[in-house]
C-alpha cells in the first residue's frame, strides 16, 4: 500500500515537474525576440494552448502579436501587380490598427529590398489610406522621419534612394494621399 502511495506521489511530481519545465521554456522563449528561435510546430501548438486559457496574459498576447507580425509580413512580401487586388481583402481582413506600425515597417523593408515594385508597394499604401488613413498617415511619418536619419548620416545610398522614389511614386500616381 505505501509503495502503491509512493509510485503515485512519484508519477505526479513528475507531472508537476514537466508542467514546471514547459511554462519556464515558454516563459524564456517569450523573453527572447521571436525571429530566430525554431520552435517545433507540435511545442508551438501545446504552448499555445497552455497560453490560450487566459487572454489577457503576456504570453498570449506575445502569440497573438508574433502571429499578427508574420501574417502582415507575409502578406506584404507576396503583393505584385497581377496580385494586388487579392492581397487587398487579406490585408483588411488582419487588424491593421493594432498592427500598423507592423505593416509600416514591412511595406518599408519591402520597398528597400526591391525597388522595381515601388509602384506596387505605393498603390497598396493608397489603398490602406482610403480606409485607415492613420495607417497612410504613419508610413508617411516613418518615411520622413527615416529620410531625416539618412540626411543626418549624409547616408546617400540608403536614404535617398528608397525615400525620393516611394515618396514621389506616391506623390505623383496618388494624389489624394496627399490631401
Amino acid at each position: 500500500m505505501e509503495l502503491d502511495k509512493t509510485a503515485e506521489e512519484k508519477a505526479k511530481e513528475k507531472e508537476k515537474r514537466k508542467e514546471l519545465d514547459a511554462q519556464a521554456e515558454f516563459t524564456k522563449l517569450l523573453g527572447t525576440r521571436s525571429g530566430g528561435v525554431y520552435i517545433p510546430p507540435a511545442r508551438l501548438r501545446a504552448m499555445q494552448a497552455a497560453a490560450s486559457q487566459d487572454k489577457s496574459s503576456p504570453e498570449y498576447q506575445r502569440i497573438t502579436w508574433d502571429a499578427l507580425r508574420k501574417s502582415i509580413t507575409g502578406i506584404v512580401n507576396r503583393v505584385n501587380v497581377a496580385n494586388i487586388k487579392l492581397i487587398v481583402p487579406e490585408l483588411f481582413a488582419e487588424n491593421l490598427i493594432r498592427g500598423r506600425g507592423l505593416f509600416a515597417r514591412s511595406v518599408m523593408k519591402a520597398q528597400s529590398s526591391s525597388l522595381p515594385f515601388t509602384s506596387v508597394f505605393a498603390a497598396l499604401v493608397a489603398i490602406i489610406n482610403t480606409k485607415l488613413p492613420q495607417v497612410g498617415e504613419l508610413v508617411l511619418t516613418r518615411l520622413i522621419s527615416q529620410f531625416r536619419r539618412s540626411f543626418k548620416r549624409n547616408d546617400k545610398v540608403c536614404g535617398f534612394s528608397f525615400f525620393t522614389s516611394f515618396f514621389w511614386m506616391m506623390y505623383n500616381d496618388f494624389p489624394p494621399f496627399f490631401s
